[in-house]
């Protein structure tokens, strides 16, 4: 009836027998990895993940990279606890393992590093009347270097200040940017206001 190999308990090979795929778990008796996460079906069910969910924690990652790749805990969006969720630390090269990746005592998610790594992957033309657009890339960076030196001090509010700062200059962008956007790539303006908006509500939490 299933289609599986009647001389063989596990026909897909994954760790489960035929049985317990059809009868308790549910996965596909004769696909190995039924949502395709690059996590076996039996070693979703010994770690704890949904079979049929390729990103049981919503973080962005599937539970095999997870696993496979960084080592992050596929049950948990925010496996270092630092207000930053996985899959950003991994796409902004913070250490999702380590909540102080650079070791200088804010937590990764109160840090303005992972912005900072966000900006100095633009390219220059995502920049206003920048050529090579290295200045306005500096006066942001700038910015950001002032906000956390307030947070390692403890004045966040004055922190939060720099950081608005920052955002009055990333303002536009519905179709266009505004005239004093310094980013008028929009695509790129929105992330990096995005990135300052999780920052600043990190700092205010």
């Amino acid at each position: 009836v299933y289609g599986t190999d009647p001389l063989d308990a596990d026909t897909d090979d994954d760790g489960l027998s035929d049985g317990d795929e059809v009868n308790v778990h549910g996965p596909d008796p004769l696909d190995p990895d039924t949502d395709d996460d690059g996590l076996n079906d039996g070693d979703e069910i010994s770690e704890g993940t949904d079979p049929f969910d390729p990103d049981t924690d919503d973080d962005g990652l599937t539970d095999g990279d997870e696993v496979h790749v960084p080592g992050t805990d596929p049950l948990d969006p925010a496996t270092d606890d630092d207000g930053l969720n996985d899959a950003l630390e991994v796409a902004l090269r913070t250490d999702p393992l380590d909540h102080d990746t650079d070791d200088d005592g804010i937590p990764d998610g109160q840090d303005t590093e992972f912005i900072e790594n966000a900006i100095n992957g633009l390219s220059d033309d995502a920049f206003k009347d920048e050529s090579p657009g290295k200045g306005l890339r500096n006066a942001l960076l700038r910015n950001l270097e002032n906000a956390e030196r307030a947070v390692a001090r403890g004045q966040v509010a004055q922190a939060i200040h720099h950081l608005e700062i920052v955002r009055g200059h990333l303002d536009g962008c519905g179709a266009t940017p505004d005239g004093n956007d310094l980013i008028v790539d929009c695509a790129a303006q929105v992330q990096i206001r995005d990135l300052l908006d999780l920052l600043i509500d990190n700092l205010s939490t």
